[in-house]
């Protein structure tokens, strides 16, 4: 945490650097643009400094819990809990009928939470393919487009949305990659995340389709026959489905995987995260193969919820986080990353917290699955 403090004192004193730079702030003391420069760029190296910041590899204290079986050591670490006035049972129930929107502020979290990535990543779509450029970037809010789809019959969808076009090319002197493989990185990068490729069109042209949280997303991929050139097309839509999911089901349908549960006692989930463009084998789809899981420039996420009964008819509720990474480019990139969304991440699991407890305490839970 207190890396991530670094990084945002560090913005902030160059914020006001940069106000003071523009127009001197005397009641600051600031009365030159030198002395505002100096500011600026202090604050940007002690933001630097702190986004940086080496992370040592640690093991986590042996709790006896399934999380330490998947990833006993850690780079990055968050941990959360709170007392809650109900069984184990009704504790452990609660953590899979809390839906999205029982989590207050979880859509403007999100937003607060997902800001610095994309800042990072300069609104670009994420680099699938290594060795070809982004050569143009569109955007619409709203606009229309038709995806081709072979079940279950072959046809088209027609699909309105945020829509994204992107044209790319093969750098000079990298390696041509044949239509197949361009497709096939896709394919990939999009079932790692929990997504499908719903129709190929000869040797050059597909149609993937991803439900992650509360979107529905179309995306095709068509490339020249030569491999040279390649242009995406992707629709974004909020999903007709998203408010009935459960937030279990929620991450699970947004790319991580379900690791496993003790009934009653703990839930375990994680997901892999590429933190460079490289080709790569296909992303663990088990439980013993996230484990074991080793591919360089990855970030390995687990995460779990654990309950332990309390004397008087409490529990106690917790959260724990951990992230590895594989190599060393990839901890300094998510590094920087997770000093910035780490306030942002830690008030959606204590509001996620709440939202467990909440429903755990009240006092006439319906039968009948995750409806109440």
């Amino acid at each position: 945490m207190i890396d991530s403090i670094l990084v945002y004192a560090g913005l902030a004193a160059g914020g006001v650097g940069f106000l003071a730079a523009v127009r001197p702030l005397r009641f600051l003391g600031i009365r030159t643009r030198r002395a505002a420069a100096g500011i600026f760029l202090a604050g940007l190296g002690f933001a630097g400094v702190g986004a940086f910041w080496p992370a040592p590899r640690l093991k986590g204290p042996a709790r006896g819990t399934a999380l330490d079986e998947f990833l006993p050591e850690y780079h990055f670490h968050e941990i959360h809990s709170l007392e809650v006035h109900a069984s184990p049972e009704w504790v452990f129930r609660a953590i899979h009928e809390v839906r999205p929107e029982e989590i207050r502020w979880l859509g403007t979290l999100m937003t607060i939470r997902q800001l610095p990535e994309k800042l990072l990543a300069s609104g670009r779509p994420p680099e699938v393919v290594p060795g070809y450029r982004l050569r143009t970037l569109g955007r619409k809010a709203e606009a229309t487009r038709r995806f081709r789809t072979q079940s279950p019959a072959p046809g088209e969808v027609r699909v309105t949305g945020k829509l994204l076009e992107a044209d790319y090319e093969k750098e000079g002197s990298a390696r041509e990659w044949t239509p197949a493989r361009i497709l096939g990185a896709y394919r990939d990068a999009l079932a790692s995340i929990g997504g499908e490729e719903v129709a190929r069109e000869d040797c050059c042209r597909a149609t993937f389709h991803l439900e992650r949280g509360s979107r529905d997303i179309w995306v095709e991929v068509a490339t020249d026959r030569a491999g040279r050139s390649f242009h995406l097309s992707s629709v974004d839509r909020e999903s007709a489905t998203a408010r009935k999911e459960t937030m279990l089901q929620w991450l699970l349908n947004s790319g991580f995987l379900f690791l496993r549960e003790i009934k009653d006692r703990e839930v375990v989930f994680g997901v892999v995260n590429r933190m460079v463009a490289v080709e790569s084998r296909r992303p663990p789809v088990k439980p013993e193969e996230f484990a074991s899981f080793s591919e360089p420039g990855v970030v390995k996420i687990a995460a779990n919820f654990r309950v332990e009964g309390q004397r008087g008819g409490w529990s106690r509720v917790t959260t724990e986080t951990r992230i590895l990474a594989t190599d060393e480019v990839a901890e300094r990139r998510f590094g920087a990353y997770w000093r910035l969304i780490h306030p942002g991440s830690a008030l959606i699991r204590r509001s996620w917290l709440q939202a467990i407890r909440r429903r755990a305490e009240e006092p006439m839970p319906a039968s009948g699955g995750g409806d109440r």
